[in-house]
């Protein structure tokens, strides 16, 4: 029975790989105030409401961009932007490391209630506003 709890430890703690954290996951930048504004704008919660220094960002996943998911980005995009063509979108989304971090973001209110979003930004070794892919929301307490 000892040998199968060693055994089983093991493999339990050998099968978490540690993520990669990324320096754009902090409160303020560019990968937190699309999911700030989208509270403000779509859900008609005020500003002043929000206690900034509770805010909190969690890093869930750091993936690679892959050539799939850059092509998709890179069309969707290319709807939005009939100025830049595909072919320099899809390049934005190869560029430099690009990642797709899925981030928790959890606010809380003056009242102590919670807004947590589930959201989707690529960042690359340059820049934390490559591109902003939405948002779930997960509790909406205020």
């Amino acid at each position: 029975m000892r040998k199968f709890l060693a055994i089983s430890t093991f493999l339990l703690s050998s099968s978490v790989i540690a993520m990669e954290s990324n320096p754009c996951v902090i409160v303020g930048s560019s990968v937190e105030i699309p999911i700030f504004n989208a509270m403000i704008n779509d859900m008609d919660v005020k500003r002043e409401s929000i206690v900034a220094k509770k805010t909190k960002l969690e890093l869930l996943e750091n993936k690679p961009v892959n050539k799939l998911l850059a092509m998709q980005l890179a069309k969707s995009d290319e709807k939005e932007l009939s100025f830049v063509k595909y072919k320099e979108l899809f390049s934005i989304y190869q560029s430099d490391n690009p990642r797709n971090l899925i981030i928790k973001y959890t606010y809380e209110n003056t009242e102590g209630k919670h807004n947590i979003f589930i959201g989707s930004a690529i960042v690359n070794n340059n820049e934390c506003s490559v591109g902003f892919n939405g948002y779930i929301v997960v509790e909406r307490g205020f």
